[in-house]
């Protein structure tokens, strides 16, 4: 099957005047997510990252994307337009309606990292550890052993056999709730993909029967990681369109090995 993700970034965006340094590790973070094994150890040409660019440059991506399965993130400003309730992310020089992040592909996961009010986001400290610390050696590296080699196979095979059992449509998954903030860590990244991250390579070391989690299971996950937290007041949420997909593609799998 073929895949592809674009990672979107902006640290300021239009009309908005606070830097969001933690994009620049989301950008960093989401792609080093993919490749390894838990991921689905996505190959360099299947990632586009696109950072502090304008809206034609974004929609031109958004709709040349005809693969399998898209795995679109936005990492930076947003809001709730007040006329048609819907989530919009500022990009250089506009603004870009989730609506409009819609690629061609039948199965898709969108995840918006933004606040969902009008007001302008403050930096906050998360308190989840450095995803990146524990990601392991995985799928890009050079000279690889024929061992090596398999489990990368391997992964890519349990990836792309988890996104054969989804349900076509979209998955958008949301950092907070309608007039929530989102909260952006300089160190480690949003809160919400921070988290995120973490859950998928939580899951990536347990081996069980089912050796998938989908992204609806993740983002539970994290819902109820963040309603514990004490250290920030932001709820995720999420929708299907259609409303009546019952499995959405995968975003964390096993180390176990697939028995083929």
């Amino acid at each position: 099957m073929t895949r592809k993700a674009i990672i979107i970034g902006n640290n300021t965006g239009y009309n908005a005047t606070t830097f969001l340094s933690g994009v620049n590790r989301d950008l960093n973070n989401y792609p080093r997510y993919l490749k390894n094994n838990v991921g689905g150890a996505w190959y360099d040409f299947e990632i586009e990252i696109i950072h502090n660019k304008g809206r034609q440059t974004i929609i031109n991506a958004i709709r040349q994307c005809n693969t399998d399965y898209s795995f679109v993130v936005f990492s930076g400003h947003g809001f709730i337009n007040q006329a048609d309730g819907l989530t919009y992310i500022c990009v250089d020089g506009n603004y870009i309606c989730e609506t409009e992040l819609k690629t061609n592909s039948l199965k898709q996961s969108l995840i918006l990292d933004c606040c969902r009010t009008e007001e302008s986001i403050s930096e906050i400290a998360g308190a989840f550890g450095d995803v990146s610390s524990h990601f392991e050696k995985g799928g890009q590296v050079q000279r690889l052993s024929e061992a090596q080699k398999r489990i990368i196979r391997n992964a890519r095979n349990k990836f792309d056999y988890a996104l054969s059992k989804a349900d076509y449509g979209q998955f958008r998954g949301y950092a907070c709730s309608v007039g929530q903030t989102s909260g952006d860590n300089p160190s480690l990244g949003g809160v919400f993909s921070t988290a995120l991250m973490k859950e998928g390579i939580k899951f990536s070391k347990i081996n069980k029967e089912k050796y998938w989690m989908t992204i609806r299971e993740a983002v539970n996950k994290t819902i109820a990681t963040l309603e514990n937290d004490p250290f920030t007041s932001q709820i995720p949420t999420y929708m299907t369109i259609p409303d009546s997909i019952r499995k959405t593609a995968p975003f964390a799998i096993t180390n176990n090995l697939l028995n083929q």
